[in-house]
């Protein structure tokens, strides 16, 4: 029985799954065999003026493909060159990036917010396709900076792709949970735009009245999106991301056995993006105090099981971070290490005195004791072709 059919991609509707990989006239690859066709790769292959293309019927995914997903370990997959992957998700990751910061101006304003839930989740699940292709890739697009956008909204789209990664595990690759997390991750703080401005840029000490007052921005997150018509498990996530194991969170301070796995995911990575970006008010912290802070945390803020994910598959530093050593040498997380996390392997780039080195070598901190990793460096403040370090190998 032919499960294949070809389908013109002018009038095609979204869903279908590529039954072989497409090339365009000068044989570039577009598209690969088995993606899921949401809008960014509809775009692509419009950009590229393919016609026609060869799809499974029924949206149904490759059968091959679903027995690769389960023995699929996350983190351990590099079908695809770094170069390729991060062409394919750097338009998805803008264009999130956008929908993030014009919706910011407009909601401030006092006017609707423009989200689809379908258009975020074909961009969503453009980046984990891309994950389970290549992990080194979405990895090191989360310690990238776009200055155009502000601060907030680097955290979110960091905080998206943390949890992306981390759903993945989690979920055992199953795309709709993981996508949901993702979903969650992105418009956590949604809300928040509805809290007078006055008050979040405040100093010093909020009085309680103020607190409670900003402890409201779950709610008014998870009632917006509801009005946009977003999956209910996305709206518990984003109520419950501040909830805390120990019943200490906001908004119902739920316990334990009332957090939504999805609700304490988003939150377990939020935290973690605020005790590792360089971008904070206090700079990155040490690496060793970050694993300390989650490890004290563990049962007693965040789910137990999720910290131990997050420490052996994502690190306390992810791949493509740029970090300063001990020696004083800069370089990027080349390779994180699931049994020693603040160890990491690290492609030296700049020696101690901040010059280029002649050519960029490897120090693997679980052999070399001796070296730490001091801190993280903010990728705006150094110039480094992240790429080849990423693939620099201890065989070269």
């Amino acid at each position: 029985m032919d499960f294949k059919k070809t389908i013109k991609v002018d009038s095609m509707s979204l869903g279908y799954t590529t039954a072989e990989e497409v090339r365009d006239g000068a044989g570039n690859l577009v598209v690969e065999e088995g993606i899921r066709l949401y809008s960014p790769a509809v775009k692509r292959l419009k950009d590229a003026g393919i016609r026609e293309i060869v799809v499974y019927k029924g949206k149904r995914r490759n059968p091959q493909s679903q027995e690769r997903l389960k023995d699929w370990e996350p983190g351990q997959t590099e079908q695809t060159p770094y170069r390729h992957e991060m062409g394919i998700i750097r338009a998805s990751y803008d264009f999130l990036a956008t929908l993030l910061h014009n919706n910011s101006q407009q909601i401030s304003r006092g006017q609707a917010a423009s989200l689809s839930p379908d258009q975020i989740s074909g961009h969503l699940q453009e980046l984990m396709e891309s994950y389970l292709r290549n992990y080194r890739t979405l990895l090191s697009l989360s310690g990238m900076v776009n200055k155009q956008f502000p601060p907030q909204v680097q955290h979110a789209l960091r905080r998206t792709l943390i949890s992306l990664v981390l759903a993945a595990h989690v979920n055992k690759a199953r795309r709709e949970p993981t996508i949901h997390m993702a979903t969650a991750a992105l418009l956590a703080d949604i809300g928040m735009l509805r809290i007078p401005q006055d008050l979040l840029s405040k100093p010093g000490k909020l009085s309680d009245d103020e607190r409670r007052l900003l402890e409201t921005h779950p709610v008014i997150g998870a009632r917006l999106l509801q009005e946009k018509g977003f999956p209910q498990e996305v709206l518990l996530y984003v109520l419950q991301h501040h909830e805390r194991f120990d019943g200490t969170g906001y908004p119902r301070q739920l316990g334990s056995d009332k957090i939504s796995l999805g609700g304490a995911l988003v939150g377990l990575c939020d935290a973690y993006c605020a005790m590792t970006s360089s971008r904070s008010y206090r700079s990155a912290e040490n690496p060793t105090l970050v694993l300390v802070k989650l490890l004290q945390g563990k049962g007693v803020v965040h789910h137990p099981e999720l910290v131990d994910k997050l420490v052996r598959y994502i690190g306390v530093f992810p791949i493509g971070s740029i970090v300063k050593l001990s020696t004083g040498e800069v370089g990027v997380v080349n390779q994180h290490s699931p049994e020693a996390p603040t160890a990491p392997r690290v492609a030296v780039a700049l020696d101690g005195s901040g010059k280029k080195v002649p050519r960029p070598f490897l120090r693997d901190l679980k052999l070399e004791t001796d070296i730490k990793v001091a801190r993280a460096i903010d990728p705006e403040n150094v110039n480094l072709d992240v790429a080849p370090l990423l693939y620099l190998s201890s065989k070269a």
